[in-house]
């Protein structure tokens, strides 16, 4: 009787593990859709891919900034005139960045189809209202690294 239940018990674990297998196989979630297969031509790809770095860099700015910023907050010996001045300064360059971004993403919604802009909007390449997921890895790695006794 025990050899009958440990059979039974063997037979379920295999079924079970081919279903398992199986839903892998057959989950959608892991087919992707190309920009190609969207109707994106090799001009908007590139278009994408800038408009995709400019935001990059308008982060990578935006944290560099307030690295001053923070250091001037600090410094008390700084006068209102030397912050004034790195106000205005940051002010400017992050309103320059946002209007070359806002310039290039009205160009590539003219030109996408719209299930193009769509999947472009979901992973953020278009505006979509939400913060930047790299963002938050590039603050987290730059914290494990000063903790870690990093620059």
């Amino acid at each position: 009787m025990r050899t009958s239940i440990r059979l039974m018990l063997l037979a379920l674990a295999i079924l079970y593990g081919v279903m398992a297998w199986g839903q892998k196989k057959t989950d959608p979630q892991g087919e992707g859709v190309t920009l190609g297969e969207l109707g994106v031509s090799e001009a908007q790809k590139a278009q994408i891919k800038t408009l995709w770095e400019l935001k990059r860099k308008k982060q990578i700015q935006a944290l560099e900034n307030l690295r001053v910023l923070n250091r001037l907050a600090r410094d008390e010996m700084a006068s209102d005139e030397q912050v004034g001045e790195a106000v205005s300064q940051i002010r400017h360059q992050n309103s320059e960045m946002t209007q070359r971004i806002n310039a290039l993403e009205e160009l590539l919604i003219e030109a996408l189809p719209p299930r193009a802009q769509l999947h472009l909007m979901i992973l953020g390449v278009l505006d979509n209202g939400l913060t930047p997921r790299y963002l938050k890895r590039e603050e987290k790695s730059e914290r494990d690294s000063n903790s870690n006794g990093g620059p």
